[in-house]
């Protein structure tokens, strides 16, 4: 039952956990951009673009590293870290 855990925690890891990680990102990129006065539809494009290239990263990464902990605290720290940065700025 370890090894089904593991593999599904794995698969939650790569699609919705990598693509909530990778919208943090953007959220707070999209935050920063537009502290540095950055134009709106600059920054659209920007973080638009980004997330789907972030998403993937994050998938792929996730689906190629052997050890787990590595692979969930990679994942889950790239989405936590940005969280922690807008929580900050509010």
């Amino acid at each position: 039952i370890r090894t089904i855990l593991s593999r599904v925690w794995a698969g939650l890891l790569i699609g919705p956990i990598s693509g909530l990680a990778s919208l943090s990102i953007c959220t707070a990129a999209f935050a920063g951009f537009k502290m540095a006065g950055l134009e709106h539809t600059a920054n659209l494009t920007i973080v638009s673009f980004s997330f789907p290239l972030l998403w993937a990263c994050l998938g792929i990464f996730a689906g190629y590293e052997t050890r787990m902990l590595v692979k969930s605290g990679t994942v889950l720290a790239s989405g936590l870290v940005p969280l922690a940065f807008m929580a900050l700025q509010a």
